[in-house]
């Protein structure tokens, strides 16, 4: 092998760390959560729910958000996938269930539902196990926003 094939191999075998690397946002690893959060120009607070898992307070564009950890041990760590959830206070008599179907049609991973008011809050689930590309878990978080401003704009107005 010659020394151009030698340094070629090199750097091969030293970018595939870099690749595996870059799988950084886990649900076992609350902080990189929030750390990729803030990376995409949002805000996230660690905190831990009632159960004692972990859970972020964000702020997703306007909109606040939370974001649970699930399928967490019962030392409530080992997390394995999230759900990111928001809840609007509808004005006047919020929306209809009709509306809320509407709206869910149109956003392709979230769920849509109302309380008895009619206030819609909508959920969003990301699956990470061991750890997904932080590029890929901000491609769903821009996505959750767009989600978020649609759903806000059909309850709010503009």
């Amino acid at each position: 092998m010659g020394i151009r094939a030698t340094g070629l191999a090199v750097l091969a075998m030293l970018a595939a760390p870099c690749a595996a690397q870059a799988a950084t946002v886990t649900a076992e690893r609350p902080q990189s959560v929030v750390d990729a959060l803030v990376a995409q120009g949002f805000k996230g607070e660690l905190t831990k729910d009632d159960l004692g898992d972990p859970m972020v307070k964000a702020e997703i564009g306007r909109w606040k958000a939370l974001v649970l950890f699930d399928d967490c041990s019962a030392a409530h760590d080992g997390c394995q996938s999230l759900q990111l959830v928001s809840s609007f206070d509808a004005p006047d008599k919020g929306i209809t269930p009709q509306k809320a179907l509407e709206i869910a049609r149109q956003i392709r991973f979230a769920a849509i539902t109302l309380n008895a008011d009619g206030d819609p809050t909508a959920t969003w689930d990301v699956v990470t196990g061991a750890g997904i590309d932080d590029a890929v878990f901000g491609a769903a978080i821009k996505d959750y926003k767009i989600a978020l401003d649609n759903l806000g704009h059909e309850v709010f107005g503009n």
